[in-house]
């Protein structure tokens, strides 16, 4: 059976609720192709595997919210904390074990953005460096 969208739950140690989004994570390494005289295959020689930054996102809620953004705007760039990705079943059941990003740190605060004509719903994003996935 194929995967939804809506099948993981992403969470972030020291901060309460799972988050609605997650975007980021990949793990990939810079690559160059070397053609040595007189080949016509190259070697390939890489770059130190580097993971991507993870944005998380979810809809806010200003009785929980609030708090958490003021909480954490001085602690840019030195909150660390470790993210989890749970793949689950359609009734939201933990398939296994979770994709762990330890030692992430907090490197920015998307807050919500306002529009006094929308009825979207307000949200925000954190972003965290990753040093490793597990």
């Amino acid at each position: 059976m194929i995967s939804s969208q809506r099948q993981y739950l992403v969470n972030i140690s020291g901060i309460d609720h799972p988050f609605m989004t997650k975007t980021g994570g990949n793990l990939t390494a810079d690559s160059n192709k070397v053609y040595r005289g007189g080949k016509k295959i190259p070697d390939i020689v890489t770059g130190i595997a580097e993971v991507d930054n993870i944005t998380v996102g979810r809809a806010y809620d200003p009785d929980t919210d609030r708090a958490l953004i003021r909480r954490l705007r001085p602690l840019v760039n030195t909150f660390t904390a470790t993210i989890t990705a749970t793949e689950t079943n359609a009734d939201l059941v933990s398939l296994g074990e979770a994709t762990t990003y330890a030692g992430c740190v907090l490197v920015g605060i998307t807050e919500p953005e306002y529009a006094s004509d929308s009825g979207e719903p307000a949200n925000f994003e954190l972003e965290f460096a990753v040093p490793s996935v597990s």
